[in-house]
């Protein structure tokens, strides 16, 4: 059985996860294969079969099926042909992805790093640049919290925690490369895709208070703006984990609860609307206005342009 420390959780796994493993001690979540499916399927992508408040069936066609229960169990079914790399996405993704929901806890698709003992958040819809914006963070002092998976808990004194994650970014291959990182030491996440994981070079050791979140959108030129709750709420809503899986999903599995917890969240973070050009040599003006936002609440609005936005558009 591998062991991992992730999430404030001991995780047992008879897969291995991409993530380094750990001496986890007393096993809180339990994955374990157990079995084959009988024949192969065809690929589709991921979808809930069933689900309720304590039980939630999600199937990938030609991966495989996992059934999660109670928060503490997935119980991973492969297809015969199923790819390890596609299992471990699978299981890293969305079965922890519902099993952290069913425990309770508020999880994101969103990244985050730990700046100055803060947590600062990045979601986005696919492609908006939450990975390669906090990868450019994370290369300085900056730790990793999380990538793709955000998980937050409710501390009585400190409000919204963000809980360390799996120590792994995932990158495309030219936001791998305009980020530092070199490509020889990245593993691609599965066959045919040009996309690849890498380790952080800094992780947050624990909790962190979540004190600045960025809704990130595209425009012809770098900008920052603050929003009201109202409006980062409404913005937000989309990137609940299991929110992928639709209305019906929700209300199965008690929609109120995360809801409140947006809420509650936007009580503590200070929300903010990130705007990025489609140009990776932009990354730095990018990450400086990040930081001036973050030291400098009051300093906000568009980055002066410079000669790559300028060809750029």
């Amino acid at each position: 059985m591998f062991q991992y420390n992730a999430y404030g959780l001991a995780i047992g796994s008879d897969l291995a996860l991409p993530a380094p493993p750990s001496n986890a001690g007393s096993v809180d979540v339990h994955i374990r294969v157990i079995g084959a499916s009988p024949s192969p399927t065809q690929r589709s992508p991921i979808r809930c079969v069933s689900a309720s408040a304590s039980a939630t069936e999600l199937y990938w066609g030609g991966v495989g099926r996992l059934l999660i229960e109670n928060g503490t169990l997935i119980q991973v079914v492969p297809d015969p042909h199923a790819e390890e790399r596609a299992l471990q996405l699978f299981v890293a993704g969305a079965g922890l992805g519902v099993l952290l929901s069913q425990r309770r806890l508020l999880v994101l698709h969103a990244s985050a790093v730990s700046v100055h003992g803060s947590a600062v958040a990045f979601a986005g819809g696919k492609g908006a640049g939450k990975s390669t914006t906090t990868a450019v963070l994370c290369r300085g002092a900056n730790e990793l919290l999380a990538d793709e998976l955000l998980v937050i808990a409710f501390d009585p004194s400190q409000g919204p925690v963000v809980l360390p994650g799996l120590a792994q970014l995932r990158l495309w291959h030219d936001a791998l490369l305009a980020s530092g990182y070199d490509r020889r030491t990245a593993k691609q996440v599965r066959t045919g895709i040009d996309k690849y994981a890498v380790d952080a070079a800094n992780i947050a050791p624990s909790p962190t208070p979540l004190r600045h979140v960025f809704l990130l959108d595209s425009g012809a030129k770098i900008g920052v703006e603050r929003l009201s709750r109202p409006e980062a709420f409404l913005g937000l809503i989309g990137h609940i984990y299991v929110h992928r899986f639709g209305g019906e999903f929700l209300k199965r599995t008690g929609a109120a609860a995360p809801l409140q917890q947006l809420g509650s969240l936007l009580e503590f973070a200070e929300p903010r609307r990130l705007t990025r050009t489609n140009d990776l040599g932009v990354l730095p003006d990018l990450m400086a206005l990040v930081h001036k936002t973050i030291q400098s609440p009051e300093n906000l609005g568009s980055c002066p342009e410079t000669p790559a936005q300028a060809t750029a558009g």
